[in-house]
């Protein structure tokens, strides 16, 4: 799911709710920012994580690499 995906799903149901709390405009526009604000932070965690993850992997996968191209070149010499 995408960040503007969440934002503005997380922005209507914070006005639906704020709404039927009977909440006033500033209350409810408070609520809506906290929520897309909070909605923002996870997609862009996640977002990080993801990356993390990806960069450990070609990480691993680099150092395997060059383990087995070191042991090739040893074996030659040897």
């Amino acid at each position: 799911m995408s960040v503007a995906g969440l934002v503005g799903c997380a922005s209507a149901l914070a006005a639906a709710v704020a709404a039927a709390a009977g909440a006033g405009p500033r209350l409810e526009a408070l609520v809506c920012v906290g929520t897309a604000a909070l909605a923002l932070g996870v997609a862009l965690a996640v977002r990080e994580r993801r990356r993390r993850l990806r960069f450990r992997e070609a990480e691993r996968l680099s150092r395997s690499l060059f383990a087995a191209a070191g042991l090739r070149t040893r074996s030659r010499f040897r």
